[in-house]
């Protein structure tokens, strides 16, 4: 499992259209799992 924290889903996709490929690739290198890409928003409450 692998956590990144953006401020926006826009944000990761910019990110992920430029290391995505990279990134994926490296996964056959220790799993056999199929990747599973989740977003959820952080709350913080005060």
């Amino acid at each position: 499992m692998c956590h990144f924290l953006f401020d926006s889903a826009e944000h990761f996709m910019e990110a992920f259209a430029l290391h995505g490929a990279k990134l994926q690739a490296d996964i056959p290198n220790y799993t056999d799992v199929r990747p599973v890409i989740q977003m959820n928003e952080v709350i913080i409450s005060e």
